[in-house]
C-alpha cells in the first residue's frame, strides 16, 4: 500500500489480425542514340496494386451516412419532448452507422484497385565538344500496401477498465462497476447488465451500431494512389580535363493527395466572422441542452439487445443527461461530443 492505489483496473483481449493485398509490377525501358549528338532514354513501369483485406474481415472499415441504427426512433422522440429551435423536430434524423469489411452490399477490401502507368523521359544532346544539355521526367505513384496499414479492431479487440471506489472504499458497488470498485475485494465483479465479468468480444455482432457515441475515421473506398511528377533541366560545361560546371532547374509536382475530411462540420450559419472572439456566440453554441441521447431513453435495449446496452453505457454520449447545443446542430450528433466523425479522402489533383 506504500505505492498508493491506481485509479482505475483494465484488462484487454486482443484478437489479432491478418491482413494481406496483391499486387503486380512491370517495367521496360530502352536507350536509342537518335543521332551523333542525341541519345534518347524511354520507359514505361506499370503497377496493379489491390485493396487490402484482412483475413477473416476483422476490420471496421466505412461509414455509410444513411444507414438506419438501432436507437433512432427512440432518439428522435426524446429529442421531440425537448428540441431547440434551431432544429425543429421533423428534421432531427439519427442516422449513419458503421461498416465492416464484407458486410451485405460492400466489398470485404479496403479500397478499389488501382491501374498505375509511369512514364519517364530522359536524353542527352551534346553541344559541341565540351557542353551539353540534359533532361528528364518521370511519374511515379505511393503504394498502399498491408504493411503500412493497421484494420480498425473495434469489437474484435476489447478492454475491461473499472474505475476505482473515490473515496478509498469506504462506498463501492461490486454489481456495477461503472460506480467505482475496490480491487482487494473483486476487481472485475459481475456486471448487472450482462451477467459477465469483462466486456463480450462482440466481433461485428453489433455491425450499423458498433460506433454510437464514439469517435470514427472511416476509409474512403475509392482511395487512390498519391502521384508526384519529377522533371530536371541541366546544361554542362568542361571547363578543365577533370572539372565540368552544370546548371540544372530541378521541379516536381504532387497531387491526388490524402486529406481527412470532418463529416459531422457545425453548419457555416453558425461560425462568427468577426474578427475578435465572439464570446456569446461560443457560450451559446456550448451551452448544455437535454441530451436525446440519455441511456435512459433506451431501457428496452436491456432485454432486447443487452450487448448494445452495455456499450453504450461506455460513452459519455449516452451516460449524460446534457449535451452540448453545438453536437445537435452537426450531422451525426450520435456519433461523439469529442473528434466526431472524420474520413479520409483524395480527390482527384
Amino acid at each position: 500500500f506504500i505505492l498508493g492505489m491506481p485509479t482505475s483496473v483494465s484488462i484487454a483481449d486482443d484478437s489479432g489480425f491478418d491482413v494481406r493485398n496483391q499486387s503486380l509490377g512491370s517495367f521496360v525501358q530502352d536507350t536509342w542514340r537518335v543521332g551523333r549528338n542525341l541519345t534518347v532514354n524511354l520507359g514505361l513501369r506499370f503497377e496493379w496494386e489491390n485493396g487490402i483485406k484482412e483475413a477473416q474481415d476483422r476490420s471496421l472499415l466505412w461509414f455509410d451516412p444513411d444507414a438506419p441504427v438501432s436507437i433512432a426512433g427512440a432518439a428522435e422522440a426524446a429529442y421531440a419532448r425537448n428540441p431547440i429551435p434551431e432544429v425543429p423536430a421533423s428534421q432531427f434524423k439519427v442516422r449513419g452507422g458503421s461498416i465492416y469489411a464484407g458486410a451485405t452490399g460492400f466489398d470485404d477490401r479496403s479500397w478499389e484497385p488501382e491501374a498505375l502507368f509511369m512514364p519517364r523521359l530522359s536524353f542527352g544532346y551534346r553541344l559541341g565538344e565540351k557542353m551539353a544539355v540534359k533532361g528528364g521526367y518521370g511519374m511515379y505513384y505511393d503504394t498502399l500496401n498491408a504493411r503500412d496499414w493497421t484494420p480498425d479492431l473495434q469489437g474484435f479487440n476489447i478492454t475491461t477498465t473499472n474505475p476505482l471506489s473515490n473515496d478509498f472504499g469506504l462506498t463501492f458497488n461490486l454489481g456495477d462497476p461503472r460506480k467505482g470498485i475496490l480491487p482487494i475485494a473483486d476487481p472485475f465483479p459481475v456486471r448487472p447488465t450482462t451477467g459477465d465479468r469483462y466486456e463480450s468480444v462482440l466481433g461485428n455482432a453489433l455491425g450499423l451500431d458498433t460506433m454510437l457515441g464514439r469517435a470514427y475515421s472511416a476509409e474512403n473506398p475509392n482511395r487512390t494512389h498519391s502521384r508526384v511528377q519529377r522533371w530536371r533541366l541541366a546544361w554542362q560545361r568542361e571547363i578543365a580535363s577533370r572539372t565540368a560546371l552544370e546548371v540544372a532547374y530541378s521541379g516536381s509536382y504532387a497531387d491526388r493527395q490524402g486529406i481527412t475530411i470532418r463529416e459531422d462540420f457545425l453548419p457555416e450559419q453558425y461560425w462568427s466572422d468577426a474578427d475578435f472572439r465572439h464570446t456569446s456566440a461560443n457560450n451559446y453554441l456550448t451551452q448544455n441542452v437535454p441530451n436525446p441521447f440519455h441511456i435512459s431513453n433506451f431501457a428496452s435495449l436491456q432485454t432486447t439487445d443487452p450487448q448494445l446496452y452495455q456499450r453504450l453505457l461506455g460513452s459519455t454520449v449516452f451516460t449524460s443527461t446534457t449535451i452540448p447545443r453545438h453536437r445537435l446542430l452537426r450531422a451525426f450528433p450520435h456519433m461523439s461530443t469529442g473528434a466526431g466523425l472524420t474520413s479520409l479522402d483524395q480527390p482527384l489533383g
